[in-house]
């Protein structure tokens, strides 16, 4: 019986990932199966990332459909007036691989970098990007033009994001989510654009995929929705596909994989 999977092509309904968190951990250890993952270096993600941040800070996407929505023939339409990000906070929720690569990108735009998650980067990475690391998510959030997400989805960071949080920030903030749609509760999210708690979101990922046509927060002109797409490029796709295949080569004969979840 063949004792390795590589995650990727452990749910064939889904696309490439190198997320594991549709993974029954405890059932493939009690099974002695190995799990391997197409980690990725995080630039595509963070690229991503970084777009959608200038894409809420410029109003991209709505300057986009200025002509065709409104048959306005003006430049420089007052209504579009936005904001450089230049100078303003990130707040980079888990810097990790992909985090610390947004944080690189934020730091050439020259943003201030804040961070958190439950271990501190060292000294020189910190140093690189200027970084102001927050053992506390609520000391962090209040200080943030923009916030965003890019931890993993465990049962500690589910709804890590609700009413609270959301309180906490300013309400000119953006939140932006290119992680899992879990980690944000949804409904608190609604209230708080509903109620203009925060200025705007950028969610590349929902609960569900997709959201139902009829969902509130389609309805909400500061807000953007894409199709999980942070990391859905061609290079990138390329190397998890072959990282995958490695894995399973590797795991097939008991040798050690590229990149393996510790079951412990």
């Amino acid at each position: 019986m063949y004792n390795c999977v590589n995650v990727c092509i452990a749910n064939v309904s889904k696309a490439p990932s190198e997320s594991f968190d549709d993974v029954d951990i405890k059932w493939a250890k009690s099974r002695g199966i190995r799990i391997g993952h197409s980690i990725q270096d995080g630039r595509a993600a963070a690229n991503f990332g970084m777009a959608l941040l200038l894409a809420m800070s410029r109003k991209i996407v709505q300057c986009a459909e200025y002509f065709p929505k409104t048959l306005k023939t003006s430049l420089y339409p007052p209504e579009l007036l936005a904001h450089d990000v230049t100078g303003n906070s990130i707040g980079i929720i888990g810097m990790g691989t992909i985090g610390y690569k947004l944080a690189i990108r934020a730091h050439a735009f020259e943003m201030k970098v804040l961070y958190h998650q439950r271990r501190q980067r060292s000294e020189e990475e910190e140093a690189k990007v200027e970084a102001q690391f927050y053992s506390s998510l609520m000391d962090m959030l209040p200080l943030c033009d923009y916030v965003v997400i890019t931890c993993t989805l465990t049962p500690q960071t589910y709804h890590f994001i609700s009413h609270k949080e959301l309180e906490a920030m300013k309400k000119t903030a953006t939140l932006i989510n290119i992680a899992r749609g879990d980690i944000i509760d949804q409904s608190a999210l609604v209230d708080a654009l509903e109620s203009r708690r925060i200025a705007g979101a950028a969610l590349d990922v929902t609960t569900p995929e997709p959201l139902p046509v009829d969902h509130k927060l389609y309805n909400f002109p500061n807000v953007i929705i894409t199709p999980h797409c942070a990391t859905n490029t061609v290079a990138m796709r390329k190397e998890i596909r072959e990282t995958a295949f490695r894995n399973m080569e590797l795991g097939l004969h008991d040798e050690p994989m590229l990149s393996e979840v510790i079951l412990d």
